[in-house]
C-alpha cells in the first residue's frame, strides 16, 4: 500500500510539474485584470494519467485580489482535490492556489460582486445552481510550494 501511495504521489507531482512548466512564479498584479471577463484555469483530472483540463471561467477582482467561482463541475472537483492551479490571463500563465472562502461576510460580498459584474448571466446561473447547491467561491493566492514575488 505504501509503494502504491508513493507511486501515485510521484505521478501526481510529475503531472502537475509538466502541466505548469511554463507558468510564471509571480503573483499577478490584479489591478490589470479588473475588467477581464474570462480567464482559463488548468486543473488535473482524477484519472490515472492526471489529464490536464483547461476551463474558461469568470474572474472578479476585489480589493486587489482575484476570485473565481464554481458549482458542481469537474474542474471544481479537481480544485477541491488539488488546489494548486494554473491560471491563464492575457497570454500569461500564473501558478496559484485556489483557497475556498467560507460563507460569511466576504463570501456574500463576492457573491454580489459576481452579480454586479456578470448581471443577467449570473442571475440565470444562480437559478440553475439553486437546484445544484451553493457555489464555491475561491480566492487566488500564491502557491504554498514555491516562493512568490510581486
Amino acid at each position: 500500500m505504501t509503494r502504491l501511495f508513493h507511486a501515485f504521489a510521484l505521478g501526481s507531482l510529475a503531472a502537475l510539474s509538466a502541466f505548469s512548466a511554463h507558468a510564471a512564479s509571480t503573483l499577478p498584479d490584479w489591478k490589470h485584470f479588473t475588467d477581464l471577463r474570462t480567464i482559463q484555469v488548468e486543473t488535473l483530472d482524477d484519472d490515472k494519467q492526471h489529464t490536464p483540463r483547461e476551463t474558461t471561467i469568470w474572474l472578479v477582482v476585489h480589493e486587489g485580489q482575484g476570485f473565481i467561482r464554481t458549482g458542481a463541475t469537474t474542474w471544481g472537483d479537481n480544485v477541491r482535490r488539488e488546489p494548486n492551479v494554473v491560471i491563464r490571463m492575457s497570454g500569461t500563465a500564473y501558478e496559484l492556489r485556489a483557497t475556498p472562502i467560507p460563507q460569511g461576510e466576504l463570501y456574500d460580498t463576492m457573491k454580489q460582486a459576481f452579480r454586479d459584474k456578470y448581471g443577467f448571466m449570473d442571475a440565470a446561473l444562480s437559478l440553475v445552481r439553486g437546484i445544484g447547491g451553493t457555489p464555491t467561491i475561491m480566492r487566488l493566492d500564491g502557491r504554498l510550494d514555491m516562493p512568490m514575488g510581486n
